[in-house]
Order: C-alpha cells, then sequence, then structure tokens
C-alpha cells in the first residue's frame, strides 16, 4: 500500500512530534508498505548540524522524506496544507495518515481514503482548525479517527452524540 504521512512536524527536531512521525513511518514501511512524510521545513526549529536524519531517529532509510519549506508566518498552516496537499497528490498514495488536520482534510475532499491521529481536542481548537476538522469528519474518504488517549476517546465520543 502507498501511504503518506501527514505532518506539521519539522525534521529534524528534538520536539517528541518529531520522533513520533519518524517512528511511525518506519513502522509503516517495515510492514512493507511504500511511505513518504510530509513535514514541515521551519528553519528556525531544524537541528541544522544533523546530516543523517535517520541515525539521528535511530531508524533504517525506510522512507521518503519530502520538506514543504518554511510556513513560520501567521496563517502558515493554510499555506502549508495546500503545499501537503499538492504534494500528496503528487504521490497518488492509497491512503493518507496523519496528525495535519489541513492536508488531510484535503486529502479526504480529493477522494482519497484517510486516517486522522487527534493529539488534542479539536472542537475547542481555532476557528480554523475546527473549520477543518468539520469537513473531514463529514467526508466518506474519513476511514478512521486515531486518539492518543482514554481522554481524548471520551471527548470525541461526547462530541458525536451532542
Amino acid at each position: 500500500m502507498k501511504i503518506v504521512y501527514a505532518s506539521n512536524s519539522v525534521i529534524p527536531s528534538k520536539a517528541a512530534n518529531s520522533v513520533h512521525v519518524m517512528k511511525m513511518c518506519n513502522a509503516f514501511a517495515k510492514l512493507g508498505h511504500d511511505v513518504t512524510l510530509i513535514s514541515n521545513g521551519k528553519k528556525k526549529l531544524k537541528e541544522s548540524e544533523i546530516t543523517d536524519v535517520f541515525a539521528y531517529y535511530g531508524i533504517e532509510q525506510t522512507f521518503r522524506i519530502v520538506e514543504q519549506g518554511d510556513v513560520s508566518f501567521r496563517n502558515g498552516g493554510i499555506i502549508h496544507g495546500i503545499k501537503s496537499t499538492l504534494a500528496i497528490m503528487k504521490k497518488k498514495p492509497d491512503l493518507v495518515y496523519g496528525r495535519a488536520v489541513i492536508p488531510c482534510t484535503f486529502a479526504a475532499l480529493c477522494g482519497i481514503k484517510t486516517i486522522f491521529e487527534a493529539h488534542s481536542p479539536l472542537y475547542d481548537s481555532s476557528i480554523i482548525t475546527r473549520f477543518f476538522y468539520a469537513l473531514l469528519a463529514k467526508s466518506k474518504y474519513f476511514f478512521q479517527l486515531v486518539v492518543i488517549s482514554e481522554a481524548l476517546k471520551k471527548y470525541y465520543i461526547g462530541k458525536q452524540k451532542s
């Protein structure tokens, strides 16, 4: 299966989210999938002295990384989302898995099966995030919501009932 992992993570970085997405992509690839990671290229947050990204994270080079430029300005998330979507469409994946709501939404709207991994309660986020999540949740290509805790599971189940 061809999988694109849509992320806002900066690679390489010391941030926990970058470790998580690298390990997830590696796990998908080790299961035999063709994996591409879409990352954010915020230069000021990157560990510039790192020359071998895969060695830095302690994994084999089992997947590709596509960096989407520096989008550190206000509302850069929408620009990153659009650029990521263009990269996703170019790859023609069977599945988009991600923790970046904007590219996941665009992927689902473009007819690609999408799994979104929530790390926070999106219904209580910015109006832009809520808008994109609402679009994603209504798409017939939104395959599954993955949450990282029992508390988030209860939160989303509660919101679906109301």
